[in-house]
């Protein structure tokens, strides 16, 4: 990978995106950047070896291109700008789109696994969709488990989740089925848990597979299977 060296007092790019963990923003018209906040150099280190892990593969998917140093130190890379692809989350789609972007991911999903590499938190806003090609690619992916690198933050259910895991990959069977739940039911992502709590799974996505998996998702159950996934089409799962 390139390294990119840029000085703090020159840093004037314009910012698109400003986020918990890091900010995004135009470095040239064909590229972003991405900045992280945090100035803790063992977490820096971790990152850094994940992304040149991230750059390596083969993927259509919003993957590092350069590496970024500002003042000397790590603090983030730069990736391809995909002006026509859009989150999820901001676009109107039929139910037949959905299941369409949602099966594409769950291929996505399982080629990172191939690798040895946990995604960690498959949400709608890390899901990017282009309505004139129908491409669906992931976003944000610096933030994986790869090897002994593990991830970097996790919210309050996975971490609650994790204790009963036996792999790192796992963790993304349950935040695949918490996103479909979210997806199809059209309800925030961040209630899709509480929303299984209280209602359980309606309309196509009451099937008994679906229920058994949802049930053990709700009880955070040491048998819940990393290779089930919610059945959308034709009561199949997807592998």
């Amino acid at each position: 990978m390139n390294k990119i060296y840029l000085n703090s007092k020159d840093f004037n790019f314009y910012e698109i995106f400003y986020g918990y963990e890091s900010n995004i923003y135009l470095f040239d018209s064909t590229h972003l950047m991405k900045i992280f906040k945090t100035d803790n150099i063992e977490v820096l280190e971790n990152k850094l070896t994940k992304i040149e892990l991230l750059s390596m593969i083969n993927s259509n998917d919003v993957l590092p291109v350069d590496l970024v140093y500002i003042d000397g130190i790590f603090k983030g890379y730069t990736s391809i700008f995909r002006n026509n692809f859009k989150p999820i989350n901001s676009l109107e789609q039929k139910k037949k789109i959905k299941f369409y972007i949602l099966n594409e991911v769950a291929q996505k999903m399982n080629f990172y696994h191939s690798l040895g590499i946990a995604l960690g938190d498959i949400h709608e806003g890390n899901i990017l969709f282009n309505k004139d090609t129908n491409e669906v690619i992931l976003c944000d992916l610096d933030n994986t488990s790869i090897s002994n690198r593990g991830f970097d933050i996790l919210n309050n259910f996975q971490k609650d989740y994790l204790k009963y895991l036996k792999s790192s990959l796992d963790i993304d069977a349950f935040t695949f089925n918490l996103l479909t739940v979210s997806y199809i039911q059209n309800i925030l992502y961040s209630r899709s848990f509480s929303y299984l709590r209280e209602f359980g799974l309606k309309g196509l996505l009451n099937t008994s597979e679906n229920r058994q998996i949802a049930k053990q998702m709700i009880t955070f159950s040491s048998e819940f299977s990393g290779d089930l996934f919610i059945n959308h089409v034709k009561k199949r799962t997807l592998f």
